[in-house]
């Protein structure tokens, strides 16, 4: 391997440790506490769609990072003459999955946590659209039919000319006890949907701080790793050592 392309791939898997410690850094002291300052200062809702694909896509950018850095490094170590094999090749290297390892060891359950929570809004959202246009049919057939049979009720009185009437308080339920019954009943679900909502943000708050802290440590792991490949990189380009 010419000096040229060895130079060039230690710089790209030196610079894409770098870049994995910045995104880590960033996603784990900016980026997810600033969703946790929202939902806590309650300008916006639980937003666990945005959680969840904050944590996809950071997910997948250090993954690539990771085997860019990896897998450039180690080739140079593996194509270098024995004299050329030196260590920060191995120890940079071995910085990235590291920092990777760490991250899922700290939040694997978290990130799980927070992703499955997301699905499971989505497929509560369907069913409760598909719910309410269900319902909302429904309505509009009963109103329909309830209309033709006071249609009806009216004409076969007016033929017979009938003059017993069924008192209103023999019905039995009456419109005020119906509307009651309720309006009860929407209060006590609602106060159950409140408490749910509280406790569904209390553990998302706790998931996504696990998953922040867990990332600044990895993001730390991969500056060390980045310090590392610079000293050594420096070293190869400007001392040949």
């Amino acid at each position: 391997m010419t000096g040229t392309c060895s130079t060039t791939l230690k710089v790209i898997g030196v610079t894409s440790i770098g870049l994995l410690g910045s995104s880590l850094s960033f996603q784990g002291m900016k980026a997810i506490p600033n969703m946790i300052r929202n939902i806590n200062s309650g300008d916006k809702p639980v937003d666990l769609q945005l959680a969840a694909r904050t944590v996809r896509l950071g997910g997948a950018i250090s993954t690539f990072l990771t085997g860019l850095a990896s897998v450039a490094l180690l080739s140079i170590y593996k194509a270098a003459p024995v004299n050329e094999k030196h260590p920060y090749l191995i120890y940079t290297a071995l910085a990235a999955p590291v920092s990777m390892g760490l991250i899922w060891y700290k939040s694997w359950t978290n990130q799980k946590r927070v992703i499955c929570g997301a699905r499971g809004e989505r497929r509560a959202q369907r069913v409760m659209r598909a719910s309410k246009a269900a319902a909302a049919g429904a309505n509009s057939a009963t109103g329909a039919g309830a209309k033709d049979d006071l249609t009806k009720s009216y004409i076969h009185v007016s033929d017979e000319e009938s003059s017993v009437s069924t008192p209103s308080s023999s019905a039995p339920g009456s419109p005020q006890t119906t509307a009651s019954a309720t309006k009860d009943l929407e209060q006590e679900l609602s106060i159950e949907e409140e408490v749910e909502q509280a406790l569904r943000k209390k553990e998302h708050v706790h998931d996504l701080r696990s998953i922040a802290a867990a990332q600044v440590y990895g993001g730390g792991v991969a500056f060390v790793g980045f310090a590392l490949g610079l000293i050594g990189l420096v070293g190869d380009i400007y001392f040949n050592v």
